[in-house]
Order: structure tokens, then C-alpha cells, then sequence
């Protein structure tokens, strides 16, 4: 029995009874973010960040630093050159870039034009590439001439960064008013294609509110401050980067770009950190274990997966430095719930970001009680819209949310194996595909 047979999307669920909904968990009461609350589009995030920190950097890349208002002026021109090739509100447009100044204001033009983008990664192969283009129907595709022989056939508009450079410099950097664009908070933001979905993987669609929510609870809640240094050490097409990029911009922080490219962050990273002076990390576990000197600056270490050894804790420990556990999905717009990792405490997945909500569900789609093994769910705010043209898949795993508030929601399936521990955190044993597998699921969790 697969885990989609074991956990039926289309039952119909019902809730009449208090104890289950006291089985949920949640944040009643968000966290104060600042003063983007009324903000729902991600690039207004960034915009509102600019006009207060101009002069600041936005990103220090390769050792150049970019300020917010140059960063700003470069994508307000490549937004109009893209409306110039075609772009429209709700276009999809491929980045085919290295990690440079000009692909994060490649993103942020994207945005601002109305458009969605699609991050492409440089080491796939042609295949992977035209594949991606194609199914997210792309209009216009952003690159530099290193990667020419990389998309031959694809007939949409191409954006070449570097012979487009005149007409892009001759466009006005005076900010894009919406009304030219006219996108909304329910328009797609980006479409994330998950790097383990074999040679044909899931498009998963975004929208800005879910990317701002994310910016918002996430940079409140991990305490990131306009003087952090946030390293920015994935590629570009992971959701990890989503993170790392909006926690500095939403912050008017600095984002620590490296010159090596994508790829793993290698043993000789702590060397780095503290040669950029990095104030926030995020990283899965592995590499966090992999680093064998400490980085005196690191004030802030957020881990990804929603597990770690306790003796990693206890060895990245300090009094002046924070470690922050966190578990997501590509579906769940990276993050979904957060917990403090303090040494010889208990190490969990912690509790949902404020608007989140996690479940622990049984065969039918119903909640159990705390500390009975289950799939994890997540509702709330962060829950993609699908995947791009798979109906079928959309409809197994992200279901009607009886739980929610406005009894309008949405939550998305993880197909993870869970539960919630006596003090109500979220604890994450794995995928429930592996459990069942390797015979580790008790008899009475399988139905």
C-alpha cells in the first residue's frame, strides 16, 4: 500500500468535537514583524526596506557590495525591459544565471514586471532545462551567453544580460508603479521545481502571499536585525535560498553571497563565515557537522529538516548565540514550524510559525492525540496553490482544511511520519514511505 492509497485525499472530513480541535497545533497570535504588515507582495517587502536603508548593502557578492538603492534602480530598469520583450502579469520567466548582483535583480525585476519566475539551475543538463522551460510555459528566459548552447529551441524571448546591457541602462530606474503591473497578493511569485523529483520534477507554484508570510513570521520569529550578515550558501533553485534571501531583505540586512556556486558548503566553510563576517546561517545538519573550527560571529544558526543530534547542539552551543531548528517543505514555502535547540533539552521540530498549523493524521484524515504517530499536514498561509499541470498529484496532497479558521483552507499532506510531544512540539521521525518500507511503523500505524 503507497503512502497516497494509505491516506486518501477526497474523504470528506468533518469536525464537530472541541477535543479534536484541541489536537491541533498552532500559534494563536502572530508575531509583530514590523512595518510591513499590510504588505503582500514580496518585492514591496524589498521596496520598503530600500527606501529606508539606501545606502546600505543588500548583498555583498564575491566581496562587492551592492546597496539596497542600486540594487532597487537595476531592477526597475530590467522590469521594463522585460515588459518591453513581452512580459505581462502572470508570465512565467526562467533565470538561467550564476549567483551574481545581477540574478537577484533579475528576481526582484521579474516581480516587479508581474511575473513569476523560474529559477533554472546552471550544472543541469540541457534536457533539464528545456523540460523546465516548456512545462512552466515560460515567455522569456533571463541568461548571459555562457549558457547559449543550453536552450536551442526554446522560442521565447531571450533576455541576454550582457548584450542587453545598453537597452536595459537606457530603461528608467524610477520604481514600478503597481498599477502598471497591477499583480496581486494570490498572483504566482515562483515556480519551485523539487531537485529530488527525478530527470521530470514537480513544478510547485507559490504565490506572494505565501512567499511574504514566510518573510514576515519567519524574520520575526528567528529575531534577524538590519546589521546581520545572512549567508546565502545554496543554489538558487532550492527553497532554502527563499529563506536566506527574504530574511535579510525583509530585514534591511546584508546577503553574504560566496563565489563558489551551488554545490555542497564544504568543510572549509567556518574559514569562510568568519572571512565575510556572517552573523546568520542556515544549513542542513550535515553541514553544520561537517565544519571542525567555530565562526565567532555566528550569533544566529538555523537548521534545516526538522532533526538534528543533540551532540551537534552541544557542540555549536554558546550563551550569546542562538540555534533555531526548523522543519518545511517546498509545498509549505520552506518553513512551517521553528523550536529553540538549548543543550540537553529535547530536540524537536518545535511549533508552526504564527498563521500555521500542524496536524497529526491517521488513515482517514483525522486528527489524533498527542503522541500517537501520524502523516503530517500543514495548513495556513504557506500552502502552495499545487503543482504546475498535475491535477491528480495537486488533488493527493494538498486537501480541503476542515480545521481551518474560515473553513476555506487548504492543507498540504508530507507524506512525513510525526507526532506531538506531552509539551505540545512537533517531533519529525522521516518519511512514512521509509518507515513502511523498513517494517519500523507499529501495527497499529499502519491503517
Amino acid at each position: 500500500m503507497t503512502p497516497r492509497d494509505e491516506y486518501p485525499a477526497r474523504r470528506a472530513l468533518r469536525v464537530t468535537d472541541r477535543p479534536i480541535r484541541g489536537r491541533i497545533l498552532r500559534l494563536s497570535r502572530a508575531v509583530p514583524s514590523g512595518r510591513t504588515e499590510d504588505i503582500e507582495l514580496l518585492h514591496e517587502l524589498f521596496e520598503a526596506r530600500a527606501d529606508e536603508r539606501r545606502e546600505v548593502a543588500a548583498l555583498e557578492v564575491q566581496g562587492r557590495a551592492i546597496s539596497y538603492s542600486e540594487l532597487d534602480g537595476f531592477a526597475n530598469r530590467l522590469a521594463r525591459h522585460l515588459w518591453e520583450r513581452g512580459v505581462r502579469r502572470g508570465s512565467r520567466v526562467g533565470l538561467l544565471l550564476r549567483r551574481s548582483a545581477e540574478a537577484y535583480g533579475a528576481i526582484l525585476a521579474v516581480l516587479k514586471a508581474g511575473a513569476a519566475y523560474v529559477p533554472l539551475d546552471p550544472a543541469h543538463t540541457t534536457d533539464r532545462t528545456m523540460y523546465a522551460l516548456e512545462d512552466s510555459d515560460a515567455v522569456a528566459l533571463v541568461t548571459t551567453p555562457e549558457f547559449s548552447h543550453r536552450y536551442d529551441g526554446f522560442d521565447g524571448a531571450i533576455v541576454d544580460l550582457e548584450s542587453d546591457r545598453d537597452a536595459i541602462d537606457a530603461e528608467s530606474p524610477v520604481r514600478v508603479p503597481r498599477d502598471m503591473s497591477r499583480v496581486a497578493a494570490g498572483d504566482l511569485c515562483y515556480v519551485m521545481y523539487r531537485p529530488g523529483d527525478s530527470a521530470y520534477p514537480r513544478g510547485v507554484l507559490i504565490e506572494h502571499k505565501s512567499a511574504c508570510h514566510l518573510a514576515r513570521t519567519a524574520g520575526a520569529a528567528f529575531g534577524v536585525r538590519p546589521w546581520d550578515r545572512v549567508y546565502q550558501g545554496g543554489s538558487l533553485c532550492r527553497d532554502a535560498s527563499v529563506q536566506e534571501m527574504w530574511l535579510a531583505f525583509h530585514a534591511g540586512a546584508t546577503l553574504v553571497v560566496p563565489a563558489q556556486s551551488g554545490g555542497p558548503l564544504g568543510p572549509d566553510l567556518a574559514a569562510r563565515l568568519s572571512r565575510a563576517r556572517v552573523t546568520v546561517l542556515s544549513c542542513a545538519t550535515a553541514s553544520l557537522a561537517a565544519l571542525s573550527d567555530d565562526v565567532s560571529l555566528l550569533r544566529l544558526l538555523i537548521l534545516r529538516g526538522g532533526r538534528c543530534p543533540g551532540d551537534l547542539v552541544q557542540r555549536w552551543a554558546r550563551t550569546d548565540r542562538r540555534i533555531v531548528n526548523t522543519y518545511g517543505h517546498t509545498e509549505t514555502t520552506v518553513v512551517a514550524t521553528h523550536a529553540e535547540l538549548l543543550p540537553g533539552a529535547a530536540i524537536t521540530a518545535g511549533r508552526p510559525l504564527p498563521g500555521s498549523r500542524v496536524y497529526i493524521l491517521d488513515g482517514q484524515l483525522r486528527c489524533v492525540p498527542w503522541g500517537s504517530l501520524g502523516q503530517i499536514g500543514v495548513g495556513g498561509p504557506g500552502v502552495a496553490r499545487g503543482y504546475l499541470g498535475l491535477p491528480a498529484d495537486t488533488r493527493a496532497r494538498f486537501v480541503r482544511d476542515p480545521f481551518s479558521p474560515c473553513g476555506d483552507g487548504r492543507m498540504y499532506l508530507t507524506g512525513d511520519l510525526g507526532r506531538i510531544d506531552p509539551n505540545g512540539n512537533l517531533e519529525v521521525l522521516g518519511e512514512i514511505e521509509r518507515w513502511q518500507r523498513e517494517s519500523l511503523l507499529p501495527e497499529g500505524s499502519r491503517s
